[in-house]
Formats: structure tokens, sequence, C-alpha cells
């Protein structure tokens, strides 16, 4: 299985969600897409790791194919940009800077 490519330089105790993530985007996610989201947050906030589908399936308590649904659908929501394998797996993940455009997003769940 491969693995996920996720990285920061920052070492801290918390994890900061950004407002707009929680009046915009989680409101109308799916709850697991969620877990999956700041899981993602808390783990750029720690010691560097190796994250997999399969590591995250079993901490999340879901399965591999949850991952990459939920993956998918941020991706799709422009809060990540996925890179992926040749076999199209996912190989990286960038979280993305939610700017005001979210305030567009939210307008239109309505």
């Amino acid at each position: 299985m491969p693995v996920l490519k996720l990285q920061s330089e920052m070492d801290s105790h918390t994890t900061a969600v950004p407002h707009r993530f929680i009046d915009v985007y989680m409101p109308s996610a799916n709850g697991e897409f969620v877990k999956v989201y700041l899981y993602l947050l808390r783990s750029l906030h720690g010691p560097a790791q190796e994250l997999s589908l399969s590591l995250l399936a079993d901490r999340l308590f879901c399965t591999e194919k949850d991952i990459i649904r939920a993956l998918g659908y941020w991706e799709k929501q422009g809060l990540l940009s996925l890179s992926r394998s040749n076999d199209g797996q996912p190989a990286g993940i960038v979280l993305r800077e939610i700017g005001p455009e979210a305030e567009t997003h939210r307008e239109s769940a309505v």
C-alpha cells in the first residue's frame, strides 16, 4: 500500500480548525468526511509521520474506500489537493487555505 506524504515543520500540541471550515463546510459534510479532514489537520501539527490509507482507516474505524471518498469530497470542495500514483491511488495531500470563496459555497449549499 502506498504511503501518503503529509508534512509540516510545526510542532504543536493543538490543532487549529479554521472557523470557515466549521461554519461553511462542516454542516453539509458527511460526518465520516469531517473526521478525515480533522485527522489530517491534526496530523499536520505534530511530528512528521507516514500516513497510509490503511492507517487512516484503522485510526478512524472506517474503510479505505471511506477514506478515498472523503479525500475526493474535500478535493471537490477545494479544501485539499491530491496527487495520485500511476494506479490512481492518493499519494500526496496538500491542505489548502480556506479563502473567502467559502462564503459562495455556503450560499449555494443553502
